[in-house]
C-alpha cells in the first residue's frame, strides 16, 4: 500500500477534534503505543530510508514495513504490516535474524477516520516529551489532503512533508 502523509505543528487539538467530528470523522483508537525500530546496523542514517516497525497497540503487535518511494514537497511510502499477538517475542524472533534494534519510543495517539483519510494526534513521552503533540493527515493523494486540512482551518504551508523520525531527530538534537 502507498501513503501519502503530511504533519501540522504547533495545533490547537480540541480545536481541529471539534471541526473533526463536524465533518464526520469517527474516532477509531486513543491510547498509548510502544514502538520498537530495528534495521540491519545501529549506527544507520534513518531519515530516508527502509524501516521495520513493531508496534504494540493494547493486546496488539503490528509489524509494519516503510519504504520511501521519493523525496517531494510530501511523505510518500510503501507500506506493508501484519499483526502478531505478542510484541517481545515478536521483537526476540527479529534480534534472532540479525537486526538490531536502534529506537524505542513510547507515546498517545487518537486516529480519527473520515473517507479515504486517516487522521492522528501524537503526543511522546519519554525521552521525546519535548516535543510537541502534533497532527498528521494521511490520504491517497496530497490533494486530498489539502482539502481537508482547508476545511480544519489548516493552512497549506503549515502542511510539512517530515517522517516521524525527522521530526524526533530534529526535537532530539534541542535537548
Amino acid at each position: 500500500m502507498e501513503e501519502v502523509r503530511v504533519k501540522i505543528l504547533k495545533i490547537d487539538r480540541g480545536k481541529i477534534e471539534k471541526k473533526l467530528v463536524a465533518l464526520g470523522a469517527i474516532k477509531n483508537f486513543e491510547g498509548e503505543i510502544c514502538a520498537s525500530f530495528f534495521d540491519v546496523k545501529e549506527d544507520r542514517d534513518k531519515n530516508n530510508e527502509s524501516r521495520l516497525i513493531v508496534r504494540k497497540i493494547e493486546d496488539r503487535t503490528l509489524i509494519t514495513v516503510k519504504k520511501p518511494i521519493t523525496n517531494s514537497a510530501i511523505e510518500f511510502r510503501e507500506e506493508y504490516s501484519f499483526s502478531t499477538s505478542d510484541f517481545h517475542e515478536t521483537k526476540n524472533i527479529i534480534k534472532s535474524l540479525g537486526l538490531v534494534e536502534y529506537e524505542s519510543t513510547r507515546f498517545h495517539r487518537a486516529i480519527y477516520t473520515l473517507k479515504d483519510l486517516t487522521f492522528k494526534f501524537d503526543q511522546y513521552y519519554d525521552k521525546y516529551s519535548n516535543v510537541p503533540e502534533f497532527f498528521e493527515i494521511q490520504a491517497n493523494d496530497l490533494e486530498m489532503i489539502y482539502e481537508y486540512a482547508k476545511a480544519l482551518g489548516i493552512k497549506k504551508e503549515n502542511c510539512l512533508p517530515i517522517s516521524t523520525a525527522q521530526l524526533l531527530k530534529e526535537y532530539k538534537n534541542k535537548n
